[in-house]
C-alpha cells in the first residue's frame, strides 16, 4: 500500500493547483522522495499533464446515495464528450430511474416517472426535483483523480505515486479510497463524497 503526503495550500495557490501542476510548480511536500529521488508532487504534475486533456469517456459502475433518513444504490452509466455529459441511473432490474444530460450551462433531467425538466445548473436541477444532488462539474475531474481547476481546493492529499487521495472542494469532502490498479495513471475505482448529510459512493467498474 502506498503512503500519502499532505499539501496544505491556501488562497490563490489552492485555486491554481492544476495550473501549477501543469506548469511543473515545485510545491515542497512534507514526505520524502520516492524511489529514484522523485518527489510525489513531481509525479502529480506529470500525471495531471497526461490526464487533464482526457475529455471523452464511457464509465460504468454504481452510485450509492445516503441521505439523512434514506438511501439507495443505482447502476450508473456516464458518457462524456468534451463539455457534454450523459449520466443515466438504473434500478436493480435495469429500469432507468434518472437521466441527466447536457452541459454545465444547459441541462435536461428525465425522472423515472417520465417527467422532463430543464435548467442551467445540473446540481441545482437534481436537488430541486430528486431531493439530492451530485457535484457533476467537479466529479468530471475527480473521476480522473484530479482536482477541479475551476474551484478552490483545500486539504489536498496525494499518495507516493502522485495520485490524488482526498480534498475539500465546492463544499464537498472527497476521498478516493482505491484506484483501478497500482499504475501512476490509473483511474479511481472507489470514491466517497460528503456534503452535510449527503453521502455519495461511486464505484467505477469499467472505463473506456
Amino acid at each position: 500500500m502506498t503512503g500519502f503526503s499532505r499539501f496544505s495550500l491556501s488562497g490563490l495557490a489552492c485555486f491554481a493547483l492544476i495550473v501549477q501542476l501543469l506548469a511543473g510548480c515545485a510545491t515542497t511536500p512534507s514526505a520524502k522522495p520516492v524511489a529514484g529521488g522523485v518527489w510525489p508532487v513531481e509525479l502529480a504534475s506529470e500525471r495531471a499533464e497526461k490526464l487533464a486533456p482526457i475529455t471523452t469517456w464511457k464509465l460504468q459502475g454504481r452510485l450509492g446515495v445516503q441521505l439523512e433518513n434514506d438511501g439507495f444504490s443505482a447502476a450508473l452509466t456516464w458518457l462524456q464528450d468534451d463539455g457534454r455529459f450523459d449520466i443515466r441511473l438504473f434500478d436493480p432490474v435495469g429500469r432507468r430511474v434518472a437521466w441527466l444530460r447536457g452541459t454545465d450551462k444547459a441541462v435536461d433531467l428525465q425522472t423515472a416517472q417520465g417527467q422532463s425538466f430543464s435548467g442551467d445548473n445540473p446540481e441545482k436541477l437534481l436537488q430541486q426535483y430528486l431531493g439530492w444532488s451530485i457535484p457533476v462539474k467537479s466529479l468530471a475531474w475527480w473521476v480522473k483523480g484530479l482536482p477541479d481547476p475551476t474551484t478552490v481546493a483545500w486539504r489536498q492529499e496525494y499518495d507516493d505515486l502522485g495520485r490524488l487521495v482526498s480534498l475539500e472542494q465546492g463544499g464537498w469532502t472527497m476521498r478516493i479510497a482505491s484506484y483501478q490498479n497500482d499504475d501512476v495513471l490509473a483511474m479511481p475505482k472507489l470514491t466517497r463524497m460528503q456534503q452535510g448529510n449527503v453521502k455519495l459512493k461511486l464505484l467505477i467498474k469499467s472505463w473506456e
